[in-house]
């Protein structure tokens, strides 16, 4: 669980590359310092509601890894907080905004060369 609420809390904006080592290297800390965790960690077998998996599924959600947990860091956020997602190929932002059910808008802010430095 403690991987989980660090995923949540802090991996939203990278990629599932950057995820995987983050959570390879959460997992070594855990080993050094005797916590359990499991080897083969996915944010989906710790948090998500499988009947929920499937109706974002069936709803359009991409079945890939990234999406998923993307998806489930966004539901476990909702109500404490916006969250962060990088979303390059604008498949996040049209499911959510397919899927958005409270009429709450969806944030898109396109990163530029021009504003990197104002948004840091």
């Amino acid at each position: 669980m403690i991987i989980a609420s660090a995923i949540i809390s802090y991996l939203g904006p990278f990629d599932g590359k950057y995820r995987s080592i983050a959570v390879r290297e959460m997992g070594m800390l855990c080993r050094k310092y005797k916590i359990e965790f499991s080897y083969n960690y996915s944010l989906k077998g710790v948090i998500a509601n499988e009947e929920e998996v499937t109706d974002w599924l069936i709803k359009g959600l991409p079945n890939e890894q990234v999406c998923v947990d993307n998806m489930i860091i966004v539901s476990e956020c909702k109500e404490t907080h916006y969250p962060v997602l990088i979303d390059p190929q604008g498949q996040a932002l049209k499911f959510l905004q397919q899927f958005s059910q409270t009429g709450e808008p969806v944030v898109q802010m396109k990163i530029t060369q021009a504003n990197a430095t104002y948004l840091l």
